[in-house]
């Protein structure tokens, strides 16, 4: 991949993190979804950073958040009264030294952030539509309770919980297509997570992302609709971003997104049956005391688990702050001398890094944790592929892991009834190879490592 002019601009993570360090944290993604905390300042839309961070986390997306910059501050007289202009308050000017910057406003962006926040905007745009066709771009803001009212509110509905900008003003300059947004509200309403109740913000309303200066409209110009879509989300503070709940607003918005960007799985694949039964499985909260870990049957290789490497101390105390973030995958277990109802299929290293993080079994029975639950007919060879495939999608698995895992299955495979060639043939499936990579991986198994590690 060719170096990017933004590149320069931020300071690589020293740890495992995906996540740069600096003034405006970006992390790149696996899917076509890139969330924004502009105001993620703690003076301006509360803990929307943490919540952008969190959602991106899940969703493996795109996201560009900001918690040094805030907006500048309104003007004060001597009296310390606000500084008041044709019936509204004054702010000062856009100060970099201090700090003060509105990330939503394009002209301050484009004046003082060029290379912290619009080239990473552009140049993460450029690469979603490069990879995945089209860009569905996300701006996470936080709305004042008190302005949730029928006069910013379309259709005057009572009872809204977040207000959904797509451009619509006078005139309108829209943003993203009413069916997108449409599953939006839908999904973020029924979520199962923390449901949101979420309306459009009334036309011409400060909320519609729709004055040509605010960056929801940042890529209507240069991109058409089919390109990138872009929606401004304002969430309320009352139970949606307060220190008891917004890691659960997080999930919510993250659970949404995803239902409203999931593709159905393509029916004439050979993976049709991994993809089918995966998503067929329903996402639910489950008790962590309620998953059989004992039984590894599902455990690859590359699941292995270094209780003393950094990376696992690292998940343990992320895990601990913040909880299991990413689903794991379960099955249900239906026979009769199943202690517990449900069987680990993905996600051993989560669920063993949350175990130790709560000092073994104290305090960890009953902790919740979000799972793809699938029914017990799911077939064991399309838990080996679920489970397999799950691994395979991490970003840092190096040959020799793939390889030693290949060698595993194939080693749980060796039962009375399969040949060779059924295994490999199985194999070559999972990892989407022909049957000669497979034989190549497995040959690479088969060689011993030298202390160094390094193949002899």
């Amino acid at each position: 991949m060719t170096t990017r002019p933004d590149q320069l601009a931020a300071v690589p993570s020293t740890n495992s993190s995906p996540w740069t360090e600096g003034d405006i944290p970006r992390r790149q993604g696996t899917c076509n979804v890139m969330l924004i905390a502009p105001h993620g300042h703690p003076n301006n839309d509360g803990r929307t950073y943490s919540i952008t961070r969190l959602a991106s986390d899940v969703l493996d997306s795109y996201a560009i958040v900001n918690k040094t910059y805030q907006k500048p501050p309104f003007k004060r007289n001597k009296d310390s009264s606000y500084v008041i202009v044709n019936g509204k308050k004054v702010r000062h000017d856009p100060d970099k030294l201090k700090k003060w910057i509105n990330l939503n406003r394009k002209n301050q962006v484009e004046q003082h952030l060029g290379t912290e926040f619009k080239v990473p905007l552009r140049n993460f745009v450029n690469e979603i539509i490069q990879k995945y066709g089209n860009a569905i771009v996300i701006w996470i803001h936080g709305i004042d309770d008190d302005n949730l009212t029928p006069k910013n509110t379309y259709g005057s509905r009572p009872g809204m919980d977040a207000l959904i900008g797509i451009g619509q003003g006078e005139p309108d300059s829209l943003t993203a297509s009413n069916k997108t947004v449409a599953k939006l509200i839908k999904y973020l309403s029924s979520n199962s997570a923390k449901p949101i109740a979420a309306s459009l913000a009334k036309k011409g309303s400060d909320y519609c992302g729709w004055h040509q200066n605010v960056m929801n409209q940042f890529f209507v110009k240069q991109y058409g609709l089919d390109k990138v879509e872009s929606i401004q989300i304002e969430i309320k503070k009352k139970g949606f971003r307060e220190s008891g709940n917004y890691k659960i607003t997080a999930q919510a918005i993250a659970k949404s997104i995803m239902e409203m960007t999931l593709q159905k799985p393509k029916k004439d694949t050979e993976s049709a049956s991994v993809d089918s039964a995966d998503q067929n499985g329903t996402i639910q909260q489950i008790k962590a005391g309620d998953i059989d870990l004992d039984n590894d049957q599902f455990k690859a290789r590359i699941d292995e688990i270094d209780s003393d490497s950094i990376e696992f101390k690292r998940l343990v105390e992320s895990v601990g702050k913040d909880g299991v973030l990413n689903n794991i995958i379960v099955r249900l277990c239906c026979g009769d001398g199943d202690e517990k109802p449900y069987q680990l299929i993905s996600g051993f290293r989560r669920m063993t890094a949350l175990k130790a993080s709560k000092n073994g079994l104290a305090g960890f029975k009953d902790e919740p944790v979000w799972a793809r639950v699938l029914d017990a007919n799911v077939s064991n060879d399309d838990a080996y592929r679920i489970s397999f495939t799950e691994n395979l999608a991490r970003k840092d698995l190096s040959l020799w892991e793939i390889a030693q895992a290949c060698a595993e299955i194939k080693k749980k495979m060796e039962v009375p009834g399969k040949i060779k060639g059924d295994i490999d043939d199985y194999i070559a499936s999972l990892i989407q190879k022909d049957k000669r990579t497979v034989r190549r991986y497995l040959k690479l198994a088969s060689i011993q490592n030298n202390k160094t590690g390094v193949c002899t």
